[in-house]
């Protein structure tokens, strides 16, 4: 090589060495390359002139500091790219990896200088670097541990923090890539010895193998951390060597073995009784399940791949450690078929456990609405055997309220296995997985069961279980939780509780509560002979006046039924309450719309409960008690009825001319829409508020210190300000305000905030002011925000067409089935101007009839219904689910087309962070159902829905158009652009600020259906989902 240029001649020779020559001479050839680039004196002899400023005593010096560099980078590798590490038969990782990046010598010194004998250290190069994410600098390492697939090494890769790299590197590869989850588990009758030889640790006892107490006999285990490569040992009761254990990677360790499984069962015994009692039992179980989440019960969800990958390399690593679940022989239950098949469990160690429920915990919430969860329970792996069943049931109420398993792995499969889940209202999800893939479900409340022999040789499933947070009664009816709630605040858990309060008196009463910050307020007037259900907490205190005066101090003896009568006269017994009659109300609903009905109760918050919803020409019975209040709402009628009587009957907005209502039904919309004004409240106390819209009653929020919430209301309407845990906000409020013309910021200010949010808050103000005198228009966004970072198609005047070239063709030819376009070409996409506020674009034939069909085909199974702010809502009455851009080929190449529609950078649109779009979203409106006018932006941040793409997938027969009420055209705009066509507006000015005319409303279906895809994109960044 040119003596010129030495050192890119080391380095070239030693990548072409790599390459060509075996490892053996990779490990000599990079020990000598450390030495000749950190010495020397490879070419001291030769090239003299390298010597100059370093001397023979200065690579003497360094020769013994790097006696362990040397050492240490002999066993290191080069790897270019993901494909180049060894694996084992089943494409797995054979080692741990720790991988420092190339060129980072220097920075890596400490690190070489360690003794990894139980890591393989390799060098990332070429494109592995980025394509595990290493950072760009130095130093720059990652860790991979034994079993990861190589496709899933981006996924499963452990890397430092910044801090970390700066910090203490050598304890991050420590406590990250060294050390493992150890688990014993003792299956002989005596007590053992478990030995440490490596570390300085005592030793462990392990007791006697034992079981807890249930049908299903779970083996104790006992887990400790350790580093890979430790030693152990585990000795009997007389100092016998049973088990002699080296650390390789986190799993258990088995000291003894199950008795097979069929040595205890009576050979004579009838198990059919068992089956049936088990089946009997479990669908009784199920119907005391009074709260629902879903209308399916189960949906099939994405495990996140860097969950999946850990998953799939930890049973790779432990798939031979199998312990028999063993069920009490004389059970009365059973869920599996245990008597006929054995039933295997791979232990799990709990550090993993939490792990895996975290990751997991997202995706199971948004499923269900985005209720906030806590972990309960996760068990498995639960290795099925061939012939394998397992019988309808459901699971522990206190913990199980929704559910996911995974598929970790099968083998050899002749037939689906799938997990069938029944929603308990008439319908069955039945859940085919591969391995990588789960099923949600609500598995305290449905049935569900394998009800086919397994016809493979394995079948691996991981069981994950959570419940509402700090919620252990989630599943009762509302009077029954209380009650229960009110037992537990007597023991002192809870402090939630009511009561009912009897007038005894000949004249009325008043009841007040004594508010901490407001005094007395008034609650309730009690009719002579009346009682009222108080809701309240431990050491609240009431005051009663009127006919007598007494003061009432809630004390944790109260319960569900206490009963006080006040203002009784003397001698006279309180009387008797009598019990409640129960009663079925049926509702029909005659009209041409869907209506939601609504439990009216002081019970539950809000006053309000939706219990129902009933589909044009159609009825439902509710069983409930003589008494109870009935709202339904929506459509066009809306009304309350009362439970007099046992198979009651209700009929409801019918009687109306079908024809006339049909011909006014969207300017009408239109019309009471196109009255809404927008209003922005913000909480300035230092405690979270309930926020109230009193004149429909509800409960809208609860509002967190300095928390702004979005307001679509009317003018004269009422809002109230209430403390977070009343449920009576609007008679009980610390503050109301009525909605005004040309008044957009509301606020509540109790003195108790902070000073900067309220100087802030000022601020905003004045600069609303100043925004409005300039322009005219209301800032009613959130403050400060800067112009869109996107670009934004120009609309000079109505009718004007755009061109815009698209490389992702609606109608490419030449595709193969799979989807993948080959040789396609390009085209123009025609935009027409149908508004220009809101800034609203009409493009007809944007999907292919092809792709029409491809998206209802993926998204059709999964669909339940739509909610808003993660709650079902009468104003939105439609079904959805969530469609990923890399579902397949043919949503990839949507999402290019909505990019060269927008005029913005494909990358922008990518459905995950830090891409600015969100996942394809399918929609389907049976007969009857809408969404009511609403805006897309929000006000919580500066991060906002920008634009939104409509594509309609088919042609209802009559309605579901889409309305721009606040539009300035010339007549009201509703339209829809035809199979395949697709709608595009922006709901942000230029300016940045929110556009008060993109408010939008999809209107009824009146006959038919009405399937219709949409993308949001977010500016300046994507928010969370």
């Amino acid at each position: 090589k040119n003596e010129r240029d030495s050192t890119a001649g080391v380095k070239m020779a030693l990548r072409l060495t790599l390459f060509v020559c075996g490892r053996w001479l990779d490990r000599l050839i990079l020990a000598t390359t450390f030495s000749a680039v950190n010495c020397g004196f490879l070419w001291h002899q030769h090239h003299p002139d390298l010597r100059e400023g370093h001397s023979d005593k200065d690579c003497a010096s360094e020769a013994v500091q790097q006696q362990h560099t040397l050492i240490s980078a002999a066993e290191t590798v080069v790897l270019g790219d993901v494909g180049e590490f060894p694996v084992d038969e089943h494409s797995r990782l054979t080692n741990h990896w720790l991988l420092l990046r190339e060129g980072c010598t220097e920075a890596h010194a400490s690190v070489m200088q360690q003794d990894r004998d139980q890591l393989k250290v390799g060098i990332a190069a070429g494109t592995l670097a980025e394509k595990l994410g290493m950072a760009k600098g130095c130093p720059s390492m990652a860790c991979l541990e034994r079993g990861l697939h190589p496709d899933l090494l981006s996924a499963g890769v452990q890397l430092p923090s910044p801090n970390d790299l700066q910090e203490d590197v050598n304890g991050w590869i420590r406590t990250k890539c060294e050390m493992s989850d150890v688990g014993l588990v003792n299956l002989l009758e005596e007590e053992l010895s478990l030995r440490w030889l490596d570390a300085d640790r005592k030793s462990d006892s392990l007791p006697e193998g034992g079981t807890n107490n249930g049908i299903t006999m779970y083996r104790f285990q006992y887990w400790y951390r350790a580093a890979i490569g430790e030693r152990f040992e585990v000795l009997s009761s007389t100092g016998m060597l049973l088990l002699h254990g080296v650390v390789e990677f986190s799993g258990a360790h088995v000291v003894g073995a199950s008795e097979p499984f069929s040595a205890a069962l009576d050979p004579h015994r009838d198990w059919e009784p068992v089956v049936n009692a088990t089946m009997k039992n479990e669908r009784l179980r199920a119907a005391k399940v009074y709260t629902a989440y879903t209308s399916t019960g189960a949906k099939v969800l994405t495990v996140p791949s860097r969950t999946w990958a850990s998953i799939s390399a930890y049973y790779h690593n432990n798939r031979n450690t199998q312990i028999r679940e063993e069920w009490q022989p004389d059970a009365n239950f059973s869920f599996v078929n245990f008597w006929q098949v054995p039933v295997f469990c791979i232990p799990l160690p709990p550090r993993l456990k939490r792990v895996w429920h975290r990751q997991l915990m997202p995706s199971i919430s948004d499923w269900v609405g985005g209720v906030e969860l806590e972990p309960t329970d996760m068990y498995g792996f639960r290795v099925y055997s061939e012939g394998a069943l397992l019988f309808p049931h459901v699971d522990r109420e206190e913990t199980h309220a929704v559910s996911a398993v995974i598929n970790v792995a099968q083998g050899e499969m002749r037939e689906p296995w799938p997990l069938e889940v029944d929603s308990m209202n008439g319908t069955i999800t039945s859940a085919v997985l591969e391995p990588g893939e789960m099923v949600g479900y609500e598995s305290a409340r449905c049935l569900h069961g394998r009800s086919t022999h397994l016809q493979g040789s394995f079948f691996v499933n991981l069981f994950v279980h959570y419940r509402p947070k700090n919620d252990p009664h989630w599943f009762r009816r509302p009077s029954d939780k209380a009650e229960k709630l009110n037992i537990e605040a007597s023991q002192g858990n809870l402090r939630q509780l009511s009561f009912i309060l009897a007038n005894g008196a000949a004249q009325p009463v008043q009841v007040l509560w004594e508010s901490p910050l407001a005094g007395l307020q008034p609650v309730e007037e009690i009719e002579t002979g009346g009682d009222r259900r108080i809701n309240s907490r431990f050491g609240h205190r009431f005051v009663v006046r009127g006919a007598c005066e007494r003061d009432i101090n809630v004390t944790a003896e109260f319960t569900h039924e206490t009963v006080i009568t006040v203002c009784l006269p003397p001698g006279m017994d309180p009387p008797k309450r009598p019990k409640r009659q129960s009663a079925a109300l049926t509702m029909v609903n005659e009209g041409l719309l869907e209506v939601d009905v609504f439990w009216q109760s002081s019970e539950v918050p809000g006053g309000s409960q939706h219990v129902g919803t009933i589909m044009p020409s159609s009825g439902k019975t509710f069983y409930s008690f003589v008494g109870h209040v009935f709202r339904f709402a929506g459509g066009d009628c809306a009304g309350n009825v009362t439970v007099h009587e046992d198979n009651q009957e209700k009929r409801f907005c019918g009687g109306k001319d079908l024809r006339q209502t049909r011909a006014t039904a969207v300017q009408d919309a239109i019309a009471t829409a196109s009255k809404l004004v927008f209003a922005k409240f913000r909480n300035l106390a230092g405690r979270s508020v309930s926020l109230w819209h009193c004149t429909s009653g509800t409960l809208m929020s609860e509002v967190p210190p300095n928390g702004p919430v979005a307001i679509t209301s009317y003018i004269t309407h009422v809002f109230a300000v209430s403390e977070v845990d009343e449920r009576e906000g609007c008679s009980r409020s610390i503050k109301s305000f009525t909605i005004e013309k040309d008044i957009v910021l509301y606020a509540f200010d109790d003195g108790t905030g902070s000073e900067s949010d309220r100087a802030q808050w000022a601020t905003e103000q004045a600069a609303a002011v100043e925004y409005h005198h300039r322009t005219g228009r209301h800032w009613i966004g959130f403050y400060p925000r800067q112009p869109p970072d996107l670009y934004m198609q120009p609309a000079e005047s109505i009718g004007n067409e755009l061109k815009v070239h698209t490389y992702s063709p609606p109608r490419p030819q030449n595709c193969t089935a799979a989807g993948l376009c080959i040789g396609c070409g390009s085209t123009n996409l025609t935009l027409r101007v149908i508004s220009t506020s809101p800034r609203v674009f009409m493009v007809k034939e944007f999907l292919s009839e092809d792709e029409v069909r491809h998206l209802i085909e993926l998204g059709k199974p999964s669909i339940e219904r739509s909610t808003t702010m993660s709650k079902v809502s009468s104003t939105r009455t439609s079904r959805n689910t969530w469609i990923a851009r890399n579902t397949s080929p043919v949503t990839e190449r949507i999402y290019r087309r909505i990019a060269d529609l927008m005029g913005v950078d494909e990358q922008v649109l990518w459905d995950k962070k830090p891409g600015k779009a969100e996942p394809i979203q399918l929609v389907h409106y049976a007969s009857g159902q809408r969404y009511d006018a609403h805006y897309d932006w929000g006000v919580g941040s500066a991060s906002t829905r920008f634009a939104t793409v409509l594509i309609y997938l088919n042609i209802p027969q009559e309605g579901g158009l889409t309305a721009f009420p606040k539009a300035t055209t010339s007549e009201p705009l509703a339209v829809h652009p035809g199979l395949g066509g697709a709608i595009l507006f922006y709901n942000i000015l230029q300016d940045g600020n929110p556009d008060r005319d993109s408010l939008h409303a999809a209107l009824p279906v009146i006959e038919g259906e009405k399937w219709l895809a949409n993308v949001w994109v977010w500016d300046p960044e994507r928010g969370d989902l």
